[in-house]
């Protein structure tokens, strides 16, 4: 079975998260509700799987007496393979992912509230590409602001990244692994990440991934990046052969391989 605690525990987020009784109440409801049941889940299979060390420290902690085993995601760097810079812009930002899910919708309208006044005070020209299906009516209300441009629907983001000199993820419910991140990085882009957002990635290459807390970190990692578009290239180099080396489906699927063997499967 594949268990994973980011059902309960995003229930528990949510609910700190969330202003009003009201909102609390119904997110800590979700998060007693679906904790019970994956801990019914995870003492009845043989094996529960996670995407990450800090899932498996919370999997463990909440549900005591089982283990996991960590298998992360993995990236199609055939796809998430960049075409070059004719497209690409030095001030320009890029988010991606479904925009009617609370996680991204929260972190943009948070980015643009906080952050994006002051960047455009420093760089008149400066762009942020909001790319993905659903968007909600608060999220395509930004698109009538200077420099917002908001996609919806796109047959595919590769051309969208390579518009782009610097990816964002200011999540703040995020837990895991981020694929946005994996993917930005695979298009060999440099990311600003929130903490929530990467978590549960690991060790990363010095300089391929700025871990911002608050308005002013996530500001100052993207002027240093904007200021200097050539260094900015090279680090989106360096987390593109990072991200190819360990984060490539084949090397996914050789550790479920071995789960299964130990598993006495196949």
């Amino acid at each position: 079975v594949i268990g994973k605690l980011t059902g309960g525990l995003s229930g528990m987020a949510k609910a700190r998260k969330v202003a009003g009784p009201l909102g609390r109440w119904i997110y800590g409801r979700e998060h007693r509700r679906l904790l019970a049941f994956e801990a019914q889940v995870a003492r009845t299979f043989d094996a529960s799987l996670v995407v990450s060390d800090v899932e498996k420290d919370l999997f463990e902690r909440c549900i005591p007496g089982t283990t996991a085993e960590v298998v992360p995601n993995g990236v199609d760097t055939e796809h998430f393979t960049t075409a070059g810079d004719a497209e690409r812009h030095p001030h320009t930002l890029v988010f991606t992912g479904v925009m009617d899910y609370e996680p991204n919708v929260d972190g943009v309208l948070w980015f643009v509230a906080e952050c994006w006044p002051a960047l455009r005070r420093e760089f008149p020209d400066a762009r942020l590409l909001v790319v993905g299906s659903k968007p909600t009516a608060a999220i395509t209300a930004l698109g009538s602001q200077p420099g917002i441009t908001v996609t919806g629907r796109v047959p595919t983001t590769p051309p969208w990244f390579d518009r782009a000199a610097v990816a964002i993820a200011p999540l703040r419910l995020a837990r895991g692994v981020q694929n946005k991140v994996l993917e930005a990085m695979c298009m060999a882009l440099p990311v600003v990440s929130s903490p929530q957002a990467a978590q549960g990635l690991g060790p990363v290459p010095d300089g391929t991934l700025a871990i911002a807390d608050g308005a002013e970190a996530t500001l100052a990692a993207i002027r240093g990046w904007f200021a200097d578009p050539a260094g900015a290239r090279q680090v989106g180099r360096a987390a593109a052969a990072w991200i190819r080396e360990h984060w490539h489906w084949n090397k996914v699927f050789a550790d479920y391989d071995r789960l299964l063997r130990k598993l006495g499967v196949g």
